[in-house]
């Protein structure tokens, strides 16, 4: 829903949304971290296999001086209820937050810099159960800063994103072996 709309130009724009999420058959069948093997064993799947519901607010601002565009995302995803093979997967949480200079008018001339926009990204997911059991590796927060150059040229404009992302509190470890992830984006 389009709350408010500057239309073009200067002003503040905040979209509300939400919904449903209608789970893929596609699902594991028994946790992979039970010794259990009364299943059929796969590790690949598409879907946690729960309904869930999400809402999302977001807030744009474009301004005649820098930074010329700015923004927030907040979303929620929460799911109802545990899946057919009682799997509750994690609510997840998530803040985005963002800045564009605009166009830059002191570049040199064989340089071609239209914007430089700063990010930061924080998603947050709580635990999740199969039954009363805790999933080692649900309860995760991934903050992503990142950084972004907008290069005009005759054939269009081309940006360019970089990310570092950090993960706190996800367990690799699930076979006693010290593990841990870098990333770029």
């Amino acid at each position: 829903f389009l709350a408010l709309n500057a239309g073009k130009g200067p002003g503040s724009r905040l979209f509300l949304g939400g919904g449903i999420v209608i789970p893929s058959n596609n699902m594991l069948a028994q946790s992979p971290y039970s010794d259990v093997d009364s299943h059929e064993h796969r590790h690949f799947y598409l879907s946690d296999g729960a309904y869930k519901i999400f809402s999302e607010l977001q807030y744009f601002q474009k301004r005649m001086k820098y930074p010329v565009f700015w923004g927030m995302v907040l979303n929620v995803e929460k799911p109802l209820g545990a899946n057919k093979y009682d799997f509750m997967p994690s609510t997840s949480y998530g803040f985005s937050v963002m800045a564009l200079s605009g166009p830059l008018n002191k570049t040199p001339k064989n340089i071609k810099l239209g914007s430089i926009g700063l990010s930061l990204s924080i998603q947050h997911y709580t635990e999740a159960k199969w039954g009363d059991i805790i999933t080692p590796n649900s309860k995760s927060t991934m903050i992503s800063p990142g950084i972004s150059f907008m290069i005009n040229s005759s054939a269009g404009s081309f940006g360019i994103n970089l990310q570092k992302p950090k993960i706190d509190n996800l367990s690799f470890n699930d076979g006693g072996i010290e593990q841990n992830s870098e990333q770029w984006q």
